[in-house]
């Protein structure tokens, strides 16, 4: 089985980039980290990034689900360790939503199985980025108590005439008067 679900990723990965076929490298990228693990006998640490951003992308409704729960009260740790005059949107967007990590990672696990890792480079690695985070759009993480009660990707900036692009995000607290936004993905490319 490891190696169909290996297959069926170099396929997928040998194609021009869309929004489904990130979906559909995710969802694989999904099962082999689970059949690895499987074999394994335990979870496989180097790959927590992947799978993570992997859980992400395959679930409709995380409310109250464990993944959501777990990130959303790591977010909270982050804020409540770093008081207002030594918080950092950028450091937070690293912790959380490190597209680099994901990237380097992401190679990693397609070099170890022999697999093409074009993606992971610029510009494939924007337009794979782009297409995951416009996914996970419609997959808020939410929890019913704690201090954060959401977190949600809220809107997309492109600007085709400049080769603009950005996605915001919304930190949802139990006072919603605390919210706040920043941006996880930001690129321009120059005009041809």
């Amino acid at each position: 089985m490891r190696q169909e679900i290996i297959e069926n990723l170099r396929s997928a990965l040998q194609k021009p980039i869309e929004k489904e076929r990130v979906v559909y490298i995710m969802v694989e990228l999904r099962r082999l980290v689970d059949k690895m693990e499987e074999e394994n006998g335990s979870s496989l640490p180097e790959w927590d990034r992947v799978k993570h951003w992997c859980n992400w992308a395959v679930h409709t409704n995380l409310t109250n689900k464990e993944f959501a729960r777990g990130t959303l009260e790591e977010m909270e740790k982050f804020i409540i360790e770093h008081p207002e005059d030594k918080f950092h949107h950028s450091d937070f967007n690293h912790q959380f939503f490190s597209l680099g990590d994901l990237r380097g990672n992401l190679y990693n696990m397609l070099e170890q199985f022999g697999l093409p890792s074009d993606i992971t480079n610029i510009p494939p690695w924007l337009m794979f980025a782009k297409y995951l985070v416009e996914h996970l759009k419609d997959c808020p993480l939410k929890k019913s108590t704690g201090l954060i009660r959401e977190f949600r990707f809220i809107k997309k900036n492109h600007i085709p005439e400049a080769e603009k692009y950005s996605v915001d995000y919304e930190v949802c607290f139990e006072d919603s008067g605390k919210n706040f936004t920043g941006s996880v993905l930001r690129f321009e490319r120059e005009k041809k």
